[in-house]
């Protein structure tokens, strides 16, 4: 199985360690703008020593916006996972239809003023007849947002006679004194301030709420505990889950919380936002605040440094899925979870934290290995939900170390 990668950032560099340890891997590519960032990582590989001793692992520059360069990168690849941001999702699915490559990516963007379309799931889909023609299945947002919620909310959903409402609720705490950034910075800044803001989905309908008013106390599983969480800015899933229950939902939202050291949510956006003004100082200059912003974060390929130096004490990520509504005339609310935590990640990455092998330690991970190996039948493009044996995906992923629950409570919260 020959795969390639786009993107060698935390998140490509996390499912490349775990792809390279995967015995039908043969050739695996790793393809960034950045020679600096392919440097970090082989260096981040080569920590897995003799379990990916042999393997052919190979690193070129690429511009991932050009749909040629992509194609020539591609080339010969069973599986091309773009590991970077939507922008680049389209060009890089038109370059796999040129070259007939199955294709999957970790993030896309709701339909939503302030979002370009071409971000968008509905861009995507678009190009299902291409990739039918092509014979060839490209499956969008598989990370653990996307993917295993996808999953475990299509097959919860299915028990229910009416639905009211599906809540996802995410959190996640590095112990450290440094502000680090547990992914790409600009995805943490984003998560609440992006375009077009803080959106929930009410009766099919996109609206744009209150991040201050937003915030709720919702008490976790595992270590996360009782935290403050807001609403987010365009998380995919509160419109591919409306698209997929073939039932009316009366509201769909994703909350999620983080905690650095001693600052929670609020506290880290405004030390973002303190850090950002004072580099600036009083310059009269345009800029992209939160570019400015995420540009104040330790970036996440510092983390190896900070763990061997014993800078980050513990680190932990939960994802937590709610599906409310009436079954027998009786008011349910079915919770899922996974946490993974420091100790679990090291086992397989001794480079990253919990955000990124929760997020491509899992669905991305699996399904890779079930396209390439020709274990789905069908083709163009599809949502994780509409993969045929989803069940299947969801076992593998169990056995990744996760921690995973679920819990059935009665009456209304």
């Amino acid at each position: 199985m020959k795969v390639t990668i786009l993107g060698s950032g935390a998140e490509g560099t996390g499912l490349a360690g775990l792809l390279a340890k995967e015995a039908e891997i043969e050739r695996l590519v790793l393809a960034d703008c950045s020679k600096d960032a392919l440097e970090n990582t082989k260096k981040n590989l080569s920590l897995l020593g003799d379990t990916i001793k042999g393997k052919d692992i190979q690193y070129c520059q690429v511009d991932a916006g050009n749909i040629d360069d992509v194609a020539k990168v591609i080339r010969g690849s069973d599986v091309a996972v773009n590991a970077i941001l939507p922008r680049f999702n389209i060009p890089i699915m038109k370059a796999c239809i040129r070259e007939s490559v199955n294709y999957c990516d970790l993030l896309t963007s709701p339909d939503g003023p302030g979002t370009p379309k071409e971000e968008t799931f509905t861009a995507q889909i678009e190009l299902d007849e291409d990739f039918k023609k092509a014979n060839i299945i490209g499956i969008p947002y598989v990370g653990i947002s996307g993917g295993w919620i996808s999953l475990v909310v299509k097959n919860v959903i299915e028990n229910f006679d009416t639905l009211d409402e599906v809540l996802i609720y995410f959190y996640e705490y590095i112990d450290t004194d440094e502000f680090l950034a547990p992914v790409i910075p600009i995805v943490v800044v984003s998560q609440w301030l992006g375009p077009p803001g803080p959106l929930s989905n009410q009766d099919g309908e996109l609206q744009i709420v209150d991040f201050i008013g937003s915030e709720e106390e919702y008490d976790f599983p595992g270590p996360a505990g009782t935290k403050l969480v807001y609403t987010n800015s365009a998380l995919g899933d509160i419109v591919l889950i409306p698209d997929f229950a073939g039932k009316p939902i009366r509201r769909v939202e994703a909350k999620s919380g983080n905690g650095i050291g001693k600052l929670e949510t609020k506290d880290i956006l405004l030390t973002a936002l303190l850090k950002a003004s004072i580099k600036q100082g009083y310059e009269r200059e345009n800029i992209n605040i939160m570019e400015a912003m995420a540009d104040t974060f330790l970036l996440p390929n510092e983390y190896s440094h900070l763990l061997v130096e014993g800078k980050i004490r513990d680190d932990y990520f939960t994802m937590v899925t709610e599906v409310r509504g009436y079954k027998d005339g009786e008011y349910l609310r079915h919770m899922n979870w996974s946490i993974t935590t420091l100790e679990e990640t090291l086992k397989h990455l001794p480079w990253c934290g919990p955000t990124v092998y929760s997020t491509v330690g899992g669905t991305p991970v699996e399904l890779v290995l079930a396209m390439g190996r020709g274990d789905i039948a069908q083709r163009g493009v599809l949502r994780v939900a509409d993969v045929a044996d989803r069940q299947k995906i969801l076992d593998a992923v169990a056995r990744r170390g996760h921690i995973l629950g679920e819990k059935i409570l009665r009456g209304r919260p």
